[in-house]
């Protein structure tokens, strides 16, 4: 997993490198705002890929097979329609989308609407391979997208398109992420052999709440501040703090090869009745450690890894670089603990991220005169969460 965490990672800031350098700062910041709206549809839709890998694993724990049959054929066919009629939407909104967020290019907007279906899809089989820890399979989806969208990227450019071309590439590379594990893990979706374990809507919805919840807390906390600064800034100063916001989250993706084996694992052992409490202490630990050590970096030398990554005319990004460490690495350790009470079906530490989500919208509000405001409310919001749950963790844990 962390192979294939590190390729996905490769591959996205690859493809962001070579947009950054080949559209300039203020074209990047239409892309970066609009890769952060597509980041908001898709990542929160990691709830639902953590309540079917939840599920899964709980359902390989006690040998119910034919539930996972059943499980997976009804979620697909229902997300199979929620991803079409949000498309539909979305492709709607395109044009009051471009002029709230000034993006030039309506073509790059309409793109950024159909991202939604694969996202959407996808959230299913990327569950149903994490939850059967089939690791292997799970670290080849990771990697296969991101990589495959910088070959689609370079062809875009090379044919002289711009901001549409790469989130055309970024369309056609979601496709490859959806297609590789359906292929792959097809037998899933074949009909049930025998009766398994049911579950009806009313308590889906209910467990999946709260699942939702949690992740698109995790995901508007550390990216809607890109979004902001794309309203409130500059073109070229949206740019510029996009791009330290890129380098910043390396701190926050790196350690989702832990989550991602850490959620099965939990859920397979809460389900047997066995203790988890371990896995919990190593996770944060490791994610700890290294966030600690690339902050460290990025505060000995942002300036130097701005440069180097995108060219002298974002070397402003390199003072924001520390303060990103510092918020990301808080998120992190978050999402490390959001991660273990899903795994456990507590839900409590998601409603909690839920509120501070919004209250942080609000903090944005007040504070979004330049970048180092913006990112200072991350800062804030990063290390007042992790004290509030230092104080409150007996009560989050069921």
């Amino acid at each position: 997993m962390l192979v294939g965490v590190a390729a996905l990672n490769a591959g996205n800031y690859v493809f962001h490198l070579i947009a950054a350098r080949h559209l300039g700062p203020a074209r990047y910041g239409d892309l970066a705002t609009l890769v952060a709206i597509s980041g908001l549809i898709s990542l929160p839709l990691g709830g639902v890929q953590v309540w079917v890998a939840r599920s899964v694993a709980e359902y390989r724990a006690v040998g119910d097979d034919d539930a996972i049959h059943w499980f997976t054929r009804r979620v697909g066919s229902y997300l199979a329609v929620v991803a079409t009629v949000v498309t539909l939407i979305l492709l709607a909104l395109a044009l009051p989308l471009q002029h709230v967020l000034g993006i030039a290019s309506l073509a790059a907007v309409l793109l950024t609407g159909l991202t939604a279906f694969p996202a959407i899809v996808s959230s299913v089989t990327w569950g149903l391979a994490q939850g059967l820890q089939r690791f292997g399979l799970t670290s080849l989806t990771y990697a296969a997208g991101p990589v495959a969208r910088v070959g689609f990227t370079l062809l875009a450019f090379a044919v002289g398109l711009k901001v549409g071309g790469a989130m055309l590439a970024t369309l056609l590379a979601m496709g490859v992420g959806l297609l590789l594990p359906l292929w792959a893990m097809r037998t899933w979706f074949t009909p049930a052999p025998a009766a398994g374990r049911r579950i009806n809507r009313r308590e889906a919805i209910r467990s999946l709440q709260p699942v939702v919840v949690g992740l698109l807390a995790i995901t508007a906390l550390t990216t809607d501040d890109v979004v902001v600064a794309k309203l409130a800034l500059s073109d070229h100063a949206a740019g510029i703090y996009g791009s330290a916001s890129l380098i910043g989250r390396i701190v926050l993706y790196l350690p989702a090869a832990i989550v991602t084996v850490l959620l099965p694992r939990v859920a397979a052992r809460t389900a047997g009745r066995q203790a988890s409490t371990d896995l919990l202490v190593k996770s944060a630990g490791v994610t700890a450690a290294f966030c600690a050590g690339l902050t460290t970096i990025y505060a000995l030398g942002g300036t130097l890894i701005a440069r180097s990554a995108f060219g002298t005319s974002y070397d402003s990004a390199g003072p924001l670089l520390w303060r990103f460490g510092v918020a990301m690495s808080c998120f992190a350790v978050l999402n490390v603990l959001l991660f273990y009470h899903l795994g456990r079906g507590e839900h409590r530490l998601s409603w909690l991220l839920g509120g501070a989500a919004l209250l942080q919208l609000a903090a944005f509000a007040a504070a979004h005169g330049n970048g180092r405001q913006l990112v200072t409310v991350d800062v804030v919001f990063g290390t007042g969460l992790l004290l509030v749950y230092a104080l409150l963790g007996n009560r989050i844990r069921r």
